[in-house]
């Protein structure tokens, strides 16, 4: 399917990339314009279809196949014509190629890139390309009859693909001919210069002769003789015989019977073959006798060479009955003894050659176009026709041309040319692979699990782009250069990351405005792949209304969908209904048109005035198809994501990182692979591992239904009652309610009075610290080294309120009766005020190996580092650990299960040389065997001990 394209204002749609003028000279048209409109803002629009873009996809991965800023060496590129290389003006850095819009100079210039070899790619990936252009071309329609006089066009040729070819297709007599053309269209195309030569065949003294059975179809030229690209023409397509007596390097035309139909055929000169070159035209009735005599070359070794050239347009693809150029039975002869025959029927001595050009796109130098202003890239989704899409030519290698035409005038103006700069080709995978999902991390003792959602399991996937909101609507269908046509209709474009069954079709059609009001009529849903073609289209189903979302159901259809595909529909009338899209939020650039005509095309709507995100989703299920791999990485507070933890990827969604230390907080996230594309970071999620004896005291949800604050002096506290005691305070914690809070504010530790009650005087503490820079959400303050201990009764925990200090999150779910507010000298419970809050407080504190005293037992400095054993030991449910360090450094002793794993951090701070005694409470504890390691500097030592209750 060929893929049009139209941009800025301009539409195109034609049977080929050219139009005849009414005196039959071959010129590029410019088109009309269309617009979209406004819905009634007095009519609310309800259009929310609750999807959750599980893998919405909007970039690609890119890698550099070919790239070329003429900065160095240019040799490889050919330049005819007009192009020059010049370092007047450029994209980048200094130098670019121009073709001057001279109308004294060449008509037509060729810039000829080196032989580019093309990689193979999957079915997942694509080829593309995109230059800097500034096409200063102000002639493009001096004379205003809308036809294009200076333009230029990118053309593309597959070295490997040479049409002539024996084949049985309109053989002579029933056999093998020798056939210029392609087997797949059943006949040749546009901008063919394509030869088929004998090898040297030495002529002796004498007369010699050249007979060849021919037989042709090409292009007919009538009318009067014309002046086009400076030669006088009076042919289009054209074949005819050549020779060669210097080894090929030039050729001169053969003359014979049958007698050339035309002395000036314009697809040899419109292929820079030269003015003048005879050719036949037209079709031949059937097979036919060809001679011509040779005797002017006696003596000399000559090559005989047959030759077609197609001009810029018509072709098979426009009438199928012209199909090329046939020879066949090629001998040369001297006094009846052969020197050279080739009948075809094996490759032999025949050769063929020429390179096949194709046409990627044409355009002009209008301010409206890329490059019509000023410096710019011609992408993908800009072209004016044609497509940047280079995937067929996977696996080849090609060359690319630019091609520069100018008529004989400059009554537009004289710019400066064609420049060309910064041409890249590259390859893209369609396949982007999504982060995985629902990353969530739990605290095991010593160590933390992570848990995913598996992608090799299938999962709901949902297509869409915009923010749910639709301004606007297109009257009708999509205006054709022809009108508007049935079966035409609207697509939006989605990448697949993994195999998925389609589901549902969603849609709005919109019901317009006063001025316009919109109607129903039946439309057809319609699919295409990456290739654009039609995978399924429904029979006519006509909406149940407008203005809401309506559903389809695909499921029937049974669609699996991989990379690019494209969804949306088609209509059954040519004015109604009315597609919505969403106008005012980021563009996409994946909005196009279809049309029904020249077999089908799919259509740009990027800067048509038509772009918009459009009122078009689809959900389904991914395949259970396997293959995918994760990694998982972690991070530390201000730290950065390096190497994986895991040593192989991870075939499952799970992963237990064991290498963890209490206390510390971690930042997890997990990337997803396949098929060598790697996915993003997931969302991160965080964990802080703590020994099994760290608990933190709540009395909320986890959820803020509302935030409280009062008034600037006051206090708000919560209160805790440890089980056990004593208890280590390790952190506190509190949840802020306002999104966009940056305040400050005073934390709090009270002892509670003897009956429990709140602190008598606020300004007797166990802490206080300032804390700036609040944020929504749970902000912590870690305490552990200021050594808070509460031995006996209720502790409090609370701020102060300021004029910068927010509100504090607050549950009401199910009150607890420990929330508290101060002002005017007294404490008030929550309930008193009429509010039953739940402020949100925590407290972490710990409850095991309780270390009842650090004590410094002499004032001698110890010469050797040691640990002693415990005593008592079997103990229940305290013991005593003395401990030496000769050198004053960080000293750590902490106490490890049966399993390796951390039950408590006794002692973690700098001490100064000296001998050392802990006391420890194991209370709240079970019975078994404890170890405890001591480590200063590079030194450690364990013991083991027993707790038996």
């Amino acid at each position: 399917m060929k893929r049009y394209f139209y941009t800025g204002l301009l539409l195109l749609l034609a049977t080929s990339l050219f139009g005849r003028t009414t005196n039959g000279a071959k010129d590029a048209p410019l088109k009309s314009d269309a617009t979209r409109e406004t819905i009634s803002l007095t009519r609310a629009l309800d259009a929310h279809h609750n999807m959750n873009n599980t893998l919405q996809v909007t970039t690609r991965d890119s890698e550099v196949i070919f790239s070329e800023d003429f900065e160095g060496d240019v040799s490889q590129w050919s330049l005819n014509g007009q192009w020059s290389l010049t370092d007047l003006d450029s994209y980048s850095p200094t130098h670019s190629m121009v073709a001057d819009d001279d109308p004294a100079g060449a008509a037509v210039s060729d810039l000829i890139s080196p032989s580019i070899v093309m990689p193979a790619v999957t079915d997942i990936e694509d080829l593309s390309f995109n230059f800097a252009v500034f096409c200063d071309f102000p002639d493009f329609d001096g004379d205003g009859n809308n036809n294009l006089e200076d333009y230029y066009s990118v053309k593309i040729a597959d070295l490997t693909a040479i049409p002539w070819h024996r084949s049985t297709t309109n053989a002579y007599e029933g056999g093998t001919s020798w056939w210029c053309g392609d087997e797949g269209i059943g006949g040749y195309s546009d901008d063919w210069l394509q030869f088929l030569d004998t090898d040297p065949i030495q002529l002796p003294a004498g007369s010699s002769a050249l007979q060849f059975n021919l037989k042709y179809a090409l292009e007919e030229y009538t009318g009067a003789a014309q002046t086009i690209d400076g030669c006088l023409i009076n042919g289009w397509d054209a074949a005819n015989v050549r020779i060669s007596a210097d080894g090929g390097s030039t050729w001169s035309p053969l003359t014979g019977t049958p007698a050339y139909t035309s002395s000036s055929a314009y697809g040899f000169s419109a292929n820079n073959d030269g003015c003048s070159v005879p050719g036949w035209g037209g079709i031949s009735a059937g097979w036919g006798a060809g001679n011509f005599d040779l005797s002017a070359y006696a003596g000399e070794e000559v090559i005989i060479r047959f030759a077609l050239g197609s001009d810029v347009s018509y072709s098979t693809a426009d009438d199928a009955t012209i199909t090329g150029f046939y020879v066949d039975n090629v001998l040369v002869s001297n006094a009846g003894d052969t020197l050279f025959f080739n009948d075809a029927e094996t490759e032999g001595n025949m050769t063929a050659s020429g390179v096949l050009w194709n046409d990627v796109f044409y355009d002009y130098g209008d301010v409206s176009r890329p490059g019509g202003a000023a410096w710019g890239v011609y992408e993908s989704g800009m072209e004016f026709n044609g497509s940047l899409d280079l995937t067929a030519y996977a696996g080849k290698t090609i060359k690319l041309k630019w091609m520069s035409r100018v008529d004989g005038d400059d009554d537009g103006g004289n710019g400066t040319g064609l420049h060309i700069d910064d041409v890249s080709i590259f390859k893209s995978t369609q396949l982007v692979v999504p982060p995985p999902s629902n990353v969530a991390a739990e605290v095991v003792s010593g160590s933390v699990m992570l848990t995913w959602d598996d992608m090799n399991n299938p999962q709901a996937v949902d297509f869409f782009y915009g923010d749910d909101s639709y301004e606007s609507f297109i009257a009708g269908s999509p205006p054709w250069t022809v009108g508007r046509v049935v079966g035409s209709g609207w697509a939006q474009r989605f990448d697949a990351a993994l195999p998925t069954n389609l589901e549902n079709f969603y849609y709005l059609l919109s019901s317009g405005n006063t001025a316009n009001p919109g109607q129903l009529a039946p439309i057809q849903v319609t699919v295409w792949d990456g290739d654009e073609n039609i995978l399924y289209q429904s029979a006519p189903v006509t909406p149940a209304a407008m203005d809401e979302f309506q559903v389809f159901d695909l499921t029937p259809a049974d669609l699996t969908v991989q990379g690019s595909f494209y969804i949306g529909w088609c209509h059954t009338d040519t004015l109604y209904p009315f597609p919505a899209l969403d106008s005012d939020s980021e563009y996409m650039g994946e909005m196009y048109g279809y049309t029904p005509l020249s077999g089908g095309a799919i259509v740009s709507l990027t800067g048509s005035g038509l772009d918009g995100n459009y009122a078009l989703f689809a959900d389904g299920t991914t395949s259970s198809t396997g293959g995918i791999t994760y990694n998982v990485y972690r991070r530390t507070e201000n730290g950065t994501f390096s190497a994986p933890l895991n040593a192989t990827p991870l075939t499952a969604g799970t992963y237990t990182d064991e290498t963890v230390e209490n206390g510390v907080g971690y930042y997890y996230a997990v990337k997803a692979y396949y098929q060598g594309v790697e996915s993003g970071y997931s969302t991160e999620v965080f964990a802080m591992p703590e020994a099994a004896s760290v608990i933190e005291m709540t009395y909320d949800d986890g959820t803020a239904e509302t935030g409280y604050n009062s008034s600037v002096g006051n206090y708000l506290a919560v209160k805790f009652t440890p089980s056990a005691y004593p208890v280590l305070m390790k952190r506190i914690r509190f949840y802020v309610n306002d999104p966009a809070a940056a305040g400050n504010t005073i934390a709090y530790v009270w002892q509670g009075e003897g009956d429990g009650a709140p602190p008598v005087d606020v300004n007797t503490y166990l802490f206080r610290s300032a804390i700036s820079g609040l944020t929504y959400g749970w902000n912590q303050l870690d305490i552990t080294s200021d050594s808070i201990w509460v031995t006996n009764g209720s502790f409090y925990v609370g701020w102060k309120i300021y004029s910068s200090t927010p509100s504090l999150g607050a549950d009401n779910s199910g009150y607890q009766g420990n929330s508290f507010v101060y002002g005017s000298g007294t404490w008030i419970n929550m309930s008193e005020a009429g509010l039953n809050y739940n402020l949100m407080i925590h407290a972490v504190v710990d409850t095991a190996w309780v270390v009842v005293g650090i004590d410094q037992r002499d004032n001698q400095i110890p010469t050797e580092f040691a640990l002693a054993q415990n005593y008592p030991n079997p103990f229940n449910p305290t013991t005593n650990i003395d401990y030496s360090v000769p050198n004053a450094g960080p000293v750590n002793l902490t106490v490890y299960d049966m399993n390796g794993r951390v039950v408590s951090e006794l002692v973690n701070k700098t001490q100064s040389a000296g001998n050392y005694r802990v006391t420890v409470d194991g209370s709240s504890i079970a019975s078994g065997v404890y170890f405890y390691r001591l480590t200063s500097g590079t030194q450690s030592m364990t013991k083991k001990m027993t707790l038996v209750k």
